[in-house]
């Protein structure tokens, strides 16, 4: 049985916007910055904060459990 980690480091590979369908910024990732993801129990999905505190999708568990990191970010092990 694998354990599933609470949170998951990753580190942006490029600066981008996230906007919403009328164009009002909802996160402002940093190229190289790292960032924390803390899971949603509810919808299996890890959440991080930009330096507003605005919330932002880093990664998620797929049917079978494992961790898929978004394609804008690569994750990092301490």
């Amino acid at each position: 049985m694998q354990t599933i980690s609470e949170t998951v480091f990753v580190k942006a590979k490029t600066a981008l916007k996230i906007r919403n369908g009328f164009g009002e910024e909802l996160a402002e990732i940093l190229e190289g910055m790292l960032y924390v993801g803390v899971l949603d129990r509810e919808t299996d999905e890890y959440f991080a904060r930009d330096g507003l505190g605005r919330s932002f999708l880093v990664a998620e568990l797929n049917a079978s459990d494992e961790l898929v990191i978004e394609p804008d970010f690569e994750q990092v092990f301490f």
